[in-house]
C-alpha cells in the first residue's frame, strides 16, 4: 500500500513506539528527515544541535570565569541530547584538571515520578527541584554554579531559589539551554545556549528536499 506523503520532517519522540510507521515510509522510498534527534538502529538522517560540544564550551566558559565546584541538572541521563550534554560537561570538567563528582549531578525524574516536569508551571517539578537545591546547598562543599540542560528547569531553579533565600548569582550561579522566550521574563537574567531552530529547520528542508 502506498503512502500519499511526497516526505516528512519529523520531531520524534524519545522512544520506538513508532517505529512501525517510521520502517512502513522507508520500505515505500518516502524521505525522512528527523529534527533535534535521532533514533538509534534507523537509517534516517536528523538535523540538531551538536550537544556534546555546546555543553563543553559552556562549561569550559563557566571554569574560565572561575569556578570549580560545578553542579550538573537534568530531567533525565537516559534523555538522549540530556546525555550528550552531561558528556560534554564531563569532558570540560576532565581537560580542566577538576575530578567529576556524583554529589553534583541531579536528575528531576528522580524527584518526580510523574514527568510533570514536561509542563510548564508544574507544582510537582517545582518541588522536586525545590528538594534538590536543599540537598545540593547543605552539602559541606556546596557548588557555586549549576548548569541545567533546560531553560525550563533554569527557571524552577531560580523560582525555588528566591523561596529558599539562595541568591542567584552571588550564592549560586546559573545557566540554561535553549535560549527560550521565558528567559525574558526572569527576574534575574539567565545565560543560556542558544540553539539556532530556523537554521536546524532550513537545514532539514533543504535535506529532505535533496
Amino acid at each position: 500500500e502506498t503512502m500519499p506523503i511526497g516526505g516528512l520532517i519529523c520531531f520524534p519522540i524519545e522512544s520506538y513506539d513508532n517505529l512501525p510507521c517510521y520502517v512502513r515510509m522507508v520500505m515505500n522510498k518516502i524521505p525522512i528527515v528527523f529534527l533535534d534527534r535521532a533514533l538509534p538502529g534507523l537509517d534516517i538522517p536528523y538535523v540538531g544541535t551538536d550537544n556534546l560540544n555546546a555543553m563543553y564550551r559552556l562549561t569550559s566558559w563557566i571554569i574560565e570565569s572561575g569556578h570549580r565546584d560545578i553542579a550538573f541538572y537534568c530531567y533525565s541521563l537516559s534523555i538522549t541530547n540530556e546525555n550528550l550534554r552531561f558528556k560534554g560537561y564531563l569532558k570540560a570538567l576532565i581537560e580542566h584538571g577538576i575530578q567529576p563528582r556524583n554529589e553534583y549531578v541531579y536528575e528531576l525524574c528522580k524527584y518526580d515520578e510523574q514527568a510533570a516536569m514536561l509542563m510548564d508551571n508544574s507544582a510537582m517539578a517545582a518541588q522536586g527541584t525545590g528538594t534538590i537545591l536543599q540537598t545540593m546547598m547543605k552539602q559541606t562543599k556546596p557548588p557555586t554554579a549549576l548548569l541545567c540542560c533546560s531553560d525550563l528547569l533554569a527557571s524552577y531553579v531560580e523560582k525555588q531559589a528566591a523561596l529558599l533565600g539562595i541568591s542567584i548569582p552571588d550564592d549560586l550561579s546559573l545557566t540554561g539551554f535553549d535560549n527560550l522566550n521565558i528567559c525574558d521574563h526572569l527576574e534575574v537574567p539567565l545565560t543560556s545556549v542558544q540553539q539556532s531552530f530556523e537554521q536546524i529547520g532550513q537545514k532539514a528542508v533543504e535535506l529532505l528536499t535533496a
